[in-house]
């Protein structure tokens, strides 16, 4: 999911892969730890979804939920791994 306001946390708690755009009238602050990346255009998240190698790239990077003490972030990310995932999927578990 692509969001940028406080009405979209809820969205992006349940997504398997959720994008923050900040844009020119910025986002919602609490928003961006609800979600895998942050980029500053919607161009540039739908570029990152036509272009996995980005995405991939940007999330290898990514600290795992578990150093944060989440275990439902950690949890669906290792069922994510373990389906075989997709192209995206966060390789630093």
């Amino acid at each position: 999911c692509i969001g940028n306001g406080f009405n979209d946390i809820a969205m992006s708690d349940v997504c398997d892969l959720s994008v923050c755009v900040m844009g020119a009238e910025g986002c919602c602050a609490a928003l961006l730890s609800h979600c895998h990346v942050a980029v500053p255009s919607i161009t540039d998240a739908l570029d990152l979804l036509l272009r996995p190698d980005r995405l991939r790239a940007t999330l290898r990077t990514c600290v795992p939920a578990c150093f944060f003490g989440d275990p439902w972030h950690t949890d669906r990310i290792l069922k994510i791994r373990k389906e075989g995932g997709p192209p995206w999927a966060c390789s630093a578990v």
